[in-house]
Formats: structure tokens, sequence, C-alpha cells
């Protein structure tokens, strides 16, 4: 499933307008704690509890913005025209997951992955009601652990802001290269051996298509609550390995309610 990690963008989150001061812009921010829940690994069907956390600062042309266990940093380049570094930290697979034989499968261990992103931010009135964002974003394996790489591509509206209420909803996408695919599908002939899954070797391609909806609600000024809930559908060869279509499942979903700080 795309970033594991909750692949939860934070563009697509409400921000708090950044405070002016008489000469320059401060900080502003919007802080979200909670728990969720998430599939124990790439296409399986059984999910584990895991923290649900989002940072969003603002200044000026710059912002910092983190979700779950991935961050990024950007600059506006021309007005509505983003870009910046992208670092995200995978939790890999463990050996003692619901599924025997997945867990009989080569663990595969934590990693970080680095690359970059390029926005557009378009439309939209005083408040952001209406605007529309497309992001793409490439990772890169900075570990060794499966020496691939992710491209995706994403649309975000702000569907809704009013003093108490917002709804954000996003549609992505996410390409997969063949190393990346083979680490987290494959089956090697060994592994097919101990486990009783079928060996399978997969290629690069489209690994899944998802949506999401982000609410969050305003108790006042600077405190609030959110949810999320986003869903993934594993397509090509990830959803074709034995992996995913006999001990797990293509459908993947993501779930995080926080409560929300402004400044």
């Amino acid at each position: 499933m795309r970033v594991p990690i909750l692949l939860l963008s934070a563009a697509c989150l409400i921000t708090a307008p950044a405070a002016m001061a008489e000469d320059a812009p401060q900080w502003s921010g919007f802080v979200a704690l909670g728990g969720g829940l998430k599939p124990e690994y790439a296409g399986a069907d059984k999910y584990e509890p895991i923290p649900f956390a989002v940072v969003n600062l603002e200044k000026g042309p710059y912002l910092f913005e983190m979700t779950g266990l991935t961050a990024r940093a950007g600059m506006e380049l021309v007005p509505g025209l983003y870009a910046g570094p992208v670092v995200g930290f995978d939790m890999g697979r463990d050996d003692d997951v619901d599924s025997k034989p997945v867990a009989r499968l080569d663990k595969i261990d934590s990693g970080l992955d680095a690359g970059g992103f390029v926005g557009v931010r378009f439309g939209g009135n005083q408040y952001g009601q209406g605007e529309v964002g497309i992001d793409l974003t490439a990772l890169f394996d900075m570990s060794d652990v499966h020496s691939g790489m992710l491209l995706t591509a994403e649309l975000s509206y702000a569907a809704l802001r009013r003093q108490q209420w917002f709804v954000n909803l996003d549609a992505q996408a996410t390409y997969a290269d063949a190393s990346y695919t083979r680490t987290f599908f494959g089956v090697t002939a060994a592994e097919a051996g101990r486990s009783g899954l079928t060996a399978y070797r997969p290629g690069s391609g489209l690994r899944d298509i998802g949506a999401g909806v982000t609410v969050g609600y305003q108790f006042n000024q600077n405190w609030g609550v959110m949810g999320r809930l986003s869903y993934d559908y594993l397509v090509g060869d990830a959803a074709d390995s034995p992996i995913v279509k006999d001990e797990g499942s293509r459908h993947q979903g993501l779930a995080g309610l926080a409560i929300s700080y402004r400044f």
C-alpha cells in the first residue's frame, strides 16, 4: 500500500492562515496526534494499530509537512508552484505476521526512502475552499532494503472550508519499479519451498490507485479533532502476487483519528 506509513498527504489537510507580522510572516502551524489502523504489511488483509500524527508548518513561501513517518520541506518557487525534498520511513514486513505462509518469507527490514516533490495549487476562495492541488512525488531507497523507486501522482480538492468544519478529498496512483515489487510482492524459489506459496517474480508497473477523505472539526480557535479514511486498490503485478491473492487482499484501507491544535 502506498506509504505504509499512512499515505495521508499533509497537503490535503487544512492549514491555518499564516499569522502576519507587520514586516514579515510568522510561523503558523497545525499539529494532530492520535491513533489509527493500517494493514500489517503491503497486501495484508489483517490490520494493526499505529500512531497517527500530522505536523504542518508554514512561514511565507516556506513549508514543512510531516504525516506519519513521511516528511517534506518545500518552497513556493513562483505563485502556486512548490518543490522540495521528501524523506520517508518504511516499516518493512516482520516475520510474526498473522499469515503463516507470509511469516515464512524473508523478513523485510525497515528502511529510509528519500526523494523530492513538485506540486501546484490553484483556485479556491479566501478561505481555501475550492482549491485544487496536484503533486508528483518520487522516493528512492536509501538503505538497501528494496533498492527501488516509487512515483506517486496525487490530486487533492478542498471541498469545504467553514469556521468549524473542513473536508478534503484526494485521489492518487503509485508506480513501483521491479526492485520494489520483487521485494514486497515477490516470492523466490527458496521462499516458495518453505512457505507453500507459488514462486513469483513481478515486474515494474502501476502498484495501486486510491482515494481518501479527511474531515476536521474545530472546538475553538486552537483545538479540534480530525479523522481520515482512505482506500487503495492494488493492481498489476502487485495484485497478482500470491502474497496478495492467496494470503492477503488487494483492498487496502487506512483509518486515523486525532486531536488537533492550531497556532
